[in-house]
């Protein structure tokens, strides 16, 4: 196979949070046994090419797969983490096979990581389940694919079953906590998307759907929050180790590390946005991710930044009568 030989082609896919029911409802006539040759279970140590393919209960395991932007055919795999520490036969070398399997295809394959466990999942495979996922994303970028990872699930129980359909070139997620297994639809809204999954990047070439719903990427971003009017930007560093069920922390504390971000003028001007804080110190760093912020359709449009405090920031002038003990200030960009 000689990936220098393919020409690019643009291409979109989707990728679907689904309940239980309608999981079960897509997949209803794939066997989930040996007799079917595009399905990957137990084990879990396997690539596998076809028109359509499924695998189920990725737990610590990293599993996703590679799509064919002519020809709508896929390679699916699923691997335990053992795999990172595999020699190239028996990892690497699978996916390529299984690629020379697949019909007329471009250099820009579609990629899909998925699964994986956190540190603060309490998964003792956590170190060995992030290596491998740190492979597959350097195996795809050797292969020049788009990377849309959906990886890190937070909690014991969560795991993960996907099925791509090549006739709809869609990815069908469904994503369970074991521990809630009394909720059949456990993704509603891009917040529990956030709280499943830990590390989360959507490729251009994708399209995330929850149901029948399309999500915005910039809501998949977990350090940001919708809330009424605007977001909610949590500028603390995010941990892997964290464990919310043992968090006892004042949640005052924790809102230091947070700002509110609207437009101004009460949401009348698209232009200028505001930034509300606990910590001025913080608008610093809001500046630093103006871009990032700019790529939520509500800030598209923002040209300025305006803070009400005591004291400038660097970068920031005051407006109106300089003797007023709180100011507005702003910075143009």
């Amino acid at each position: 196979m000689n990936i220098n030989q393919f020409q690019p082609l643009s291409f979109t896919s989707k990728i679907k949070f689904v309940s239980d029911d309608e999981f079960r409802a897509r997949t209803a006539s794939e066997p989930r046994d040996w007799s079917n040759k595009l399905f990957i279970g137990a084990p879990w140590d396997d690539a596998i090419a076809g028109p359509r393919a499924l695998t189920e209960d990725i737990y610590g395991c990293n599993a996703g797969g590679l799509t064919n932007t002519a020809s709508k055919d896929l390679v699916l795999f699923h691997f335990k983490p053992a795999a990172a520490d595999y020699p190239e036969n028996r990892f690497q070398d699978k996916i390529f096979n299984a690629l020379g399997q697949l019909g007329q295809y471009t250099e820009r394959l579609g990629g899909l990581i998925i699964g994986g466990k956190t540190a603060g999942s309490g998964d003792l495979n956590y170190s060995a389940s992030l290596k491998l996922s740190q492979k597959l994303e350097s195996l795809f970028d050797h292969l020049k694919a788009s990377v849309t990872k959906f990886w890190g699930q937070t909690t014991s129980g969560g795991n993960t079953n996907v099925f791509y359909s090549g006739q709809e070139d869609t990815w069908y997620v469904n994503y369970k906590d074991k521990n809630k297994s009394y909720d059949s639809n456990q993704i509603r809204t891009p917040e529990d998307i956030k709280k499943a999954y830990f590390d989360i990047a959507v490729s251009d070439n994708d399209q995330v759907f929850i149901g029948e719903q399309q999500v915005h990427k910039f809501d998949l971003k977990p350090e940001f929050k919708k809330i009424e009017g605007g977001y909610e930007l949590d500028l603390a560093p995010r941990n892997p180790f964290y464990q919310p069920q043992y968090d006892y922390s004042d949640s005052s504390w924790k809102d230091k590390n947070k700002v509110k971000l609207f437009t101004a003028n009460f949401g009348q001007d698209p232009s200028t946005l505001w930034v509300e804080t606990q910590n001025i110190s913080l608008i610093e760093k809001v500046v630093e991710k103006i871009d990032e912020i700019k790529q939520a359709p509500q800030f598209n449009s923002i040209q300025k930044i305006q803070y009400a405090g005591d004291k400038p920031i660097f970068g920031f002038t005051p407006l109106g009568d300089p003797s007023n003990t709180i100011q507005i200030f702003e910075m143009n960009l």
